[in-house]
This record gives C-alpha cells, sequence and structure tokens, in this order.
C-alpha cells in the first residue's frame, strides 16, 4: 500500500513557513501539504492543500519541484487478508 503526499515551500522575507498539526499524539513540524485526493494532479493538491492549511490562495509559483512516492506499511493493528 502507497500513498502519494505533495508539500511545498512557502518562502516570505527569507523565512521558511513550516506548519504544526497533531501527528500520532504528538506534535510536529513539517511543511505545508499533504496527500493527493483520487484523479487530482500534484500542482492542484498543492493548491488545494496551501488553501486548507494556510488560507492562501492564488498565483503559486513552480520554481522547482520533485515528486517522491512513501511508502506506508500497515499498521500493527489492521489485519492482512
Amino acid at each position: 500500500m502507497f500513498n502519494v503526499r505533495i508539500y511545498g515551500l512557502l518562502i516570505h522575507s527569507g523565512h521558511l513557513l513550516a506548519v504544526e498539526e497533531p501527528f500520532q499524539g504528538k506534535k510536529i513540524v513539517k511543511l505545508p501539504g499533504g496527500g493527493l485526493e483520487f484523479g487530482e494532479g500534484t500542482i492542484d493538491a498543492l493548491h488545494r492543500e496551501f488553501k486548507e492549511e494556510l488560507n492562501v490562495e492564488g498565483n503559486l509559483q513552480l520554481v522547482s519541484g520533485y515528486l517522491t512516492l512513501c511508502l506506508q506499511e500497515p499498521s500493527s493493528s489492521s489485519s492482512a487478508s
């Protein structure tokens, strides 16, 4: 099972924006972004994630990018079929 995710860098006045959010009972710091929805392109997903997490809309400029594949193992609590 795998999960495709997209994250973006937002740099303003020489500062990199990071987002704090809860994850597995702990607070983590990450770049804004998240998982792609079914049928959604990577740029569309990045626009949606920036709107959802930062309330930022408009012309996001794609400076450079890369795609990674994050493999996620099933949790130990789930049973194999």
